[in-house]
């Protein structure tokens, strides 16, 4: 889970596996999304634009966190 910031820009962490799936809590609408690797491979430990990611997702959904059940 990551915040974009107030430039819109989002941080992207570095990993091994074959996708990340990362939540903007602070975006509404489709706040989830899936990368691969091989897209992120040139920018794990750095920020990118809202356009980049637009532009390498896999697939975007919805997601709310909730911090207590909601049954």
């Amino acid at each position: 889970m990551k915040d974009y910031d107030k430039e819109f820009n989002v941080y992207i962490p570095s990993f091994k596996e074959q996708f990340i799936c990362i939540t903007l809590p602070n975006k509404s609408g489709d706040n989830s999304i899936l990368l691969s690797n091989e897209d992120c491979e040139h920018v794990m430990g750095k920020k990118v634009s809202m356009l980049w990611l637009s532009e390498k997702l896999k697939k975007k959904w919805a997601m709310k966190i909730s911090p207590i059940s909601t049954v």
